[in-house]
């Protein structure tokens, strides 16, 4: 079996928009979480969120946008970053494509896209919707833009296991590599999920952070007994993974190496962990 090599990050999130920012705003202990006001159809309400200052303009074409959800828009710049620090060029057809594959994570997919659609056609009552929703609200989506922006046509997949989405991708994707089926795959997730619909729903199941008393930054504290849910966000996170011998071989810098990998499902219940399976998953990893 094939040792598998980590040669390229790239993240857009709250707390920074590429790596060095990140890493230093998570040694500062920055939080990314603020309160925002939504606006619902009952009046407007101050939400925790952790959103992206993001600006697609800067990133994309009009032309392009038109197909493109902030999901995928995420993960795109994401990607970027880590083809960048893994040295490959990030033009279409460049690289070796049919041995470069794509895979990726995501709970909600194009959730905007949705929400977008049934504002307009709930409340706006228009008679059309856009041409292009179904395209912007697949899940699939922010990987057959992955594999367009740089040309790959190796395995490609997306994965939406809730929280285990991700790390579900990159885990297959490893697999895929160590067994010889793909030589390089970009891998991570991605979600944007910051819309009406989609806060009311999780609002709904009453598993949302109460407001702390001090701050919006102390809302989410998952260690701590006086804890009281979690908070929806939006980013995205790529790797690049290599057949550690092909990294060598061109001078890639290697970052670190992905040595093992398990999934396992623990059959208890839709949202309350249960400790067992994720043991297993550790032990057999």
């Amino acid at each position: 079996m094939r040792r598998v090599a980590i040669t390229g990050l790239g993240i857009v999130s709250p707390v920074g928009q590429h790596c060095p920012a990140f890493f230093e705003g998570l040694l500062a202990a920055q939080s990314g979480i603020r309160a925002v006001d939504v606006h619902f159809p009952l009046g407007a309400e101050p939400v925790l969120m952790g959103s992206v200052d993001f600006s697609a303009d800067a990133h994309f074409t009009k032309a392009k946008l038109l197909t493109m959800d902030r999901v995928s828009q995420l993960a795109v710049v994401a990607a970027r970053q880590a083809m960048l620090q893994a040295g490959l060029q990030i033009e279409a057809g460049s690289l070796g494509a049919e041995r470069f594959g794509v895979a990726l994570g995501t709970g909600m997919g194009g959730a905007g896209a949705l929400d977008t659609a049934y504002t307009a056609l709930l409340e706006q009552k228009v008679a059309r919707l856009r041409p292009m929703t179904v395209v912007l609200a697949m899940h699939n989506g922010p990987a057959a833009h992955l594999s367009m922006e740089f040309g790959l046509k190796g395995p490609s997949s997306t994965m939406s296991n809730a929280c285990a989405s991700s790390a579900t991708a990159i885990g297959d994707a490893f697999r895929l590599i160590r067994h010889g089926y793909a030589d390089a795959m970009l891998v991570g997730g991605a979600e944007a999920l910051l819309n009406r619909g989609t806060i009311k729903a999780w609002q709904a199941m009453h598993t949302l952070a109460k407001p702390h008393a001090d701050g919006p930054q102390a809302s989410c504290r998952p260690f701590s007994s006086d804890r009281t849910g979690l908070v929806l966000s939006e980013g995205a996170a790529m790797l690049v993974l290599e057949n550690w011998d092909t990294a060598q071989a061109r001078g890639a810098n290697i970052l670190a190496e992905l040595a093992g990998y398990a999934p396992t499902t623990v059959a208890h219940h839709l949202t309350q962990p249960e400790a067992n399976g994720h043991a297993r998953a550790m032990t057999l990893a």
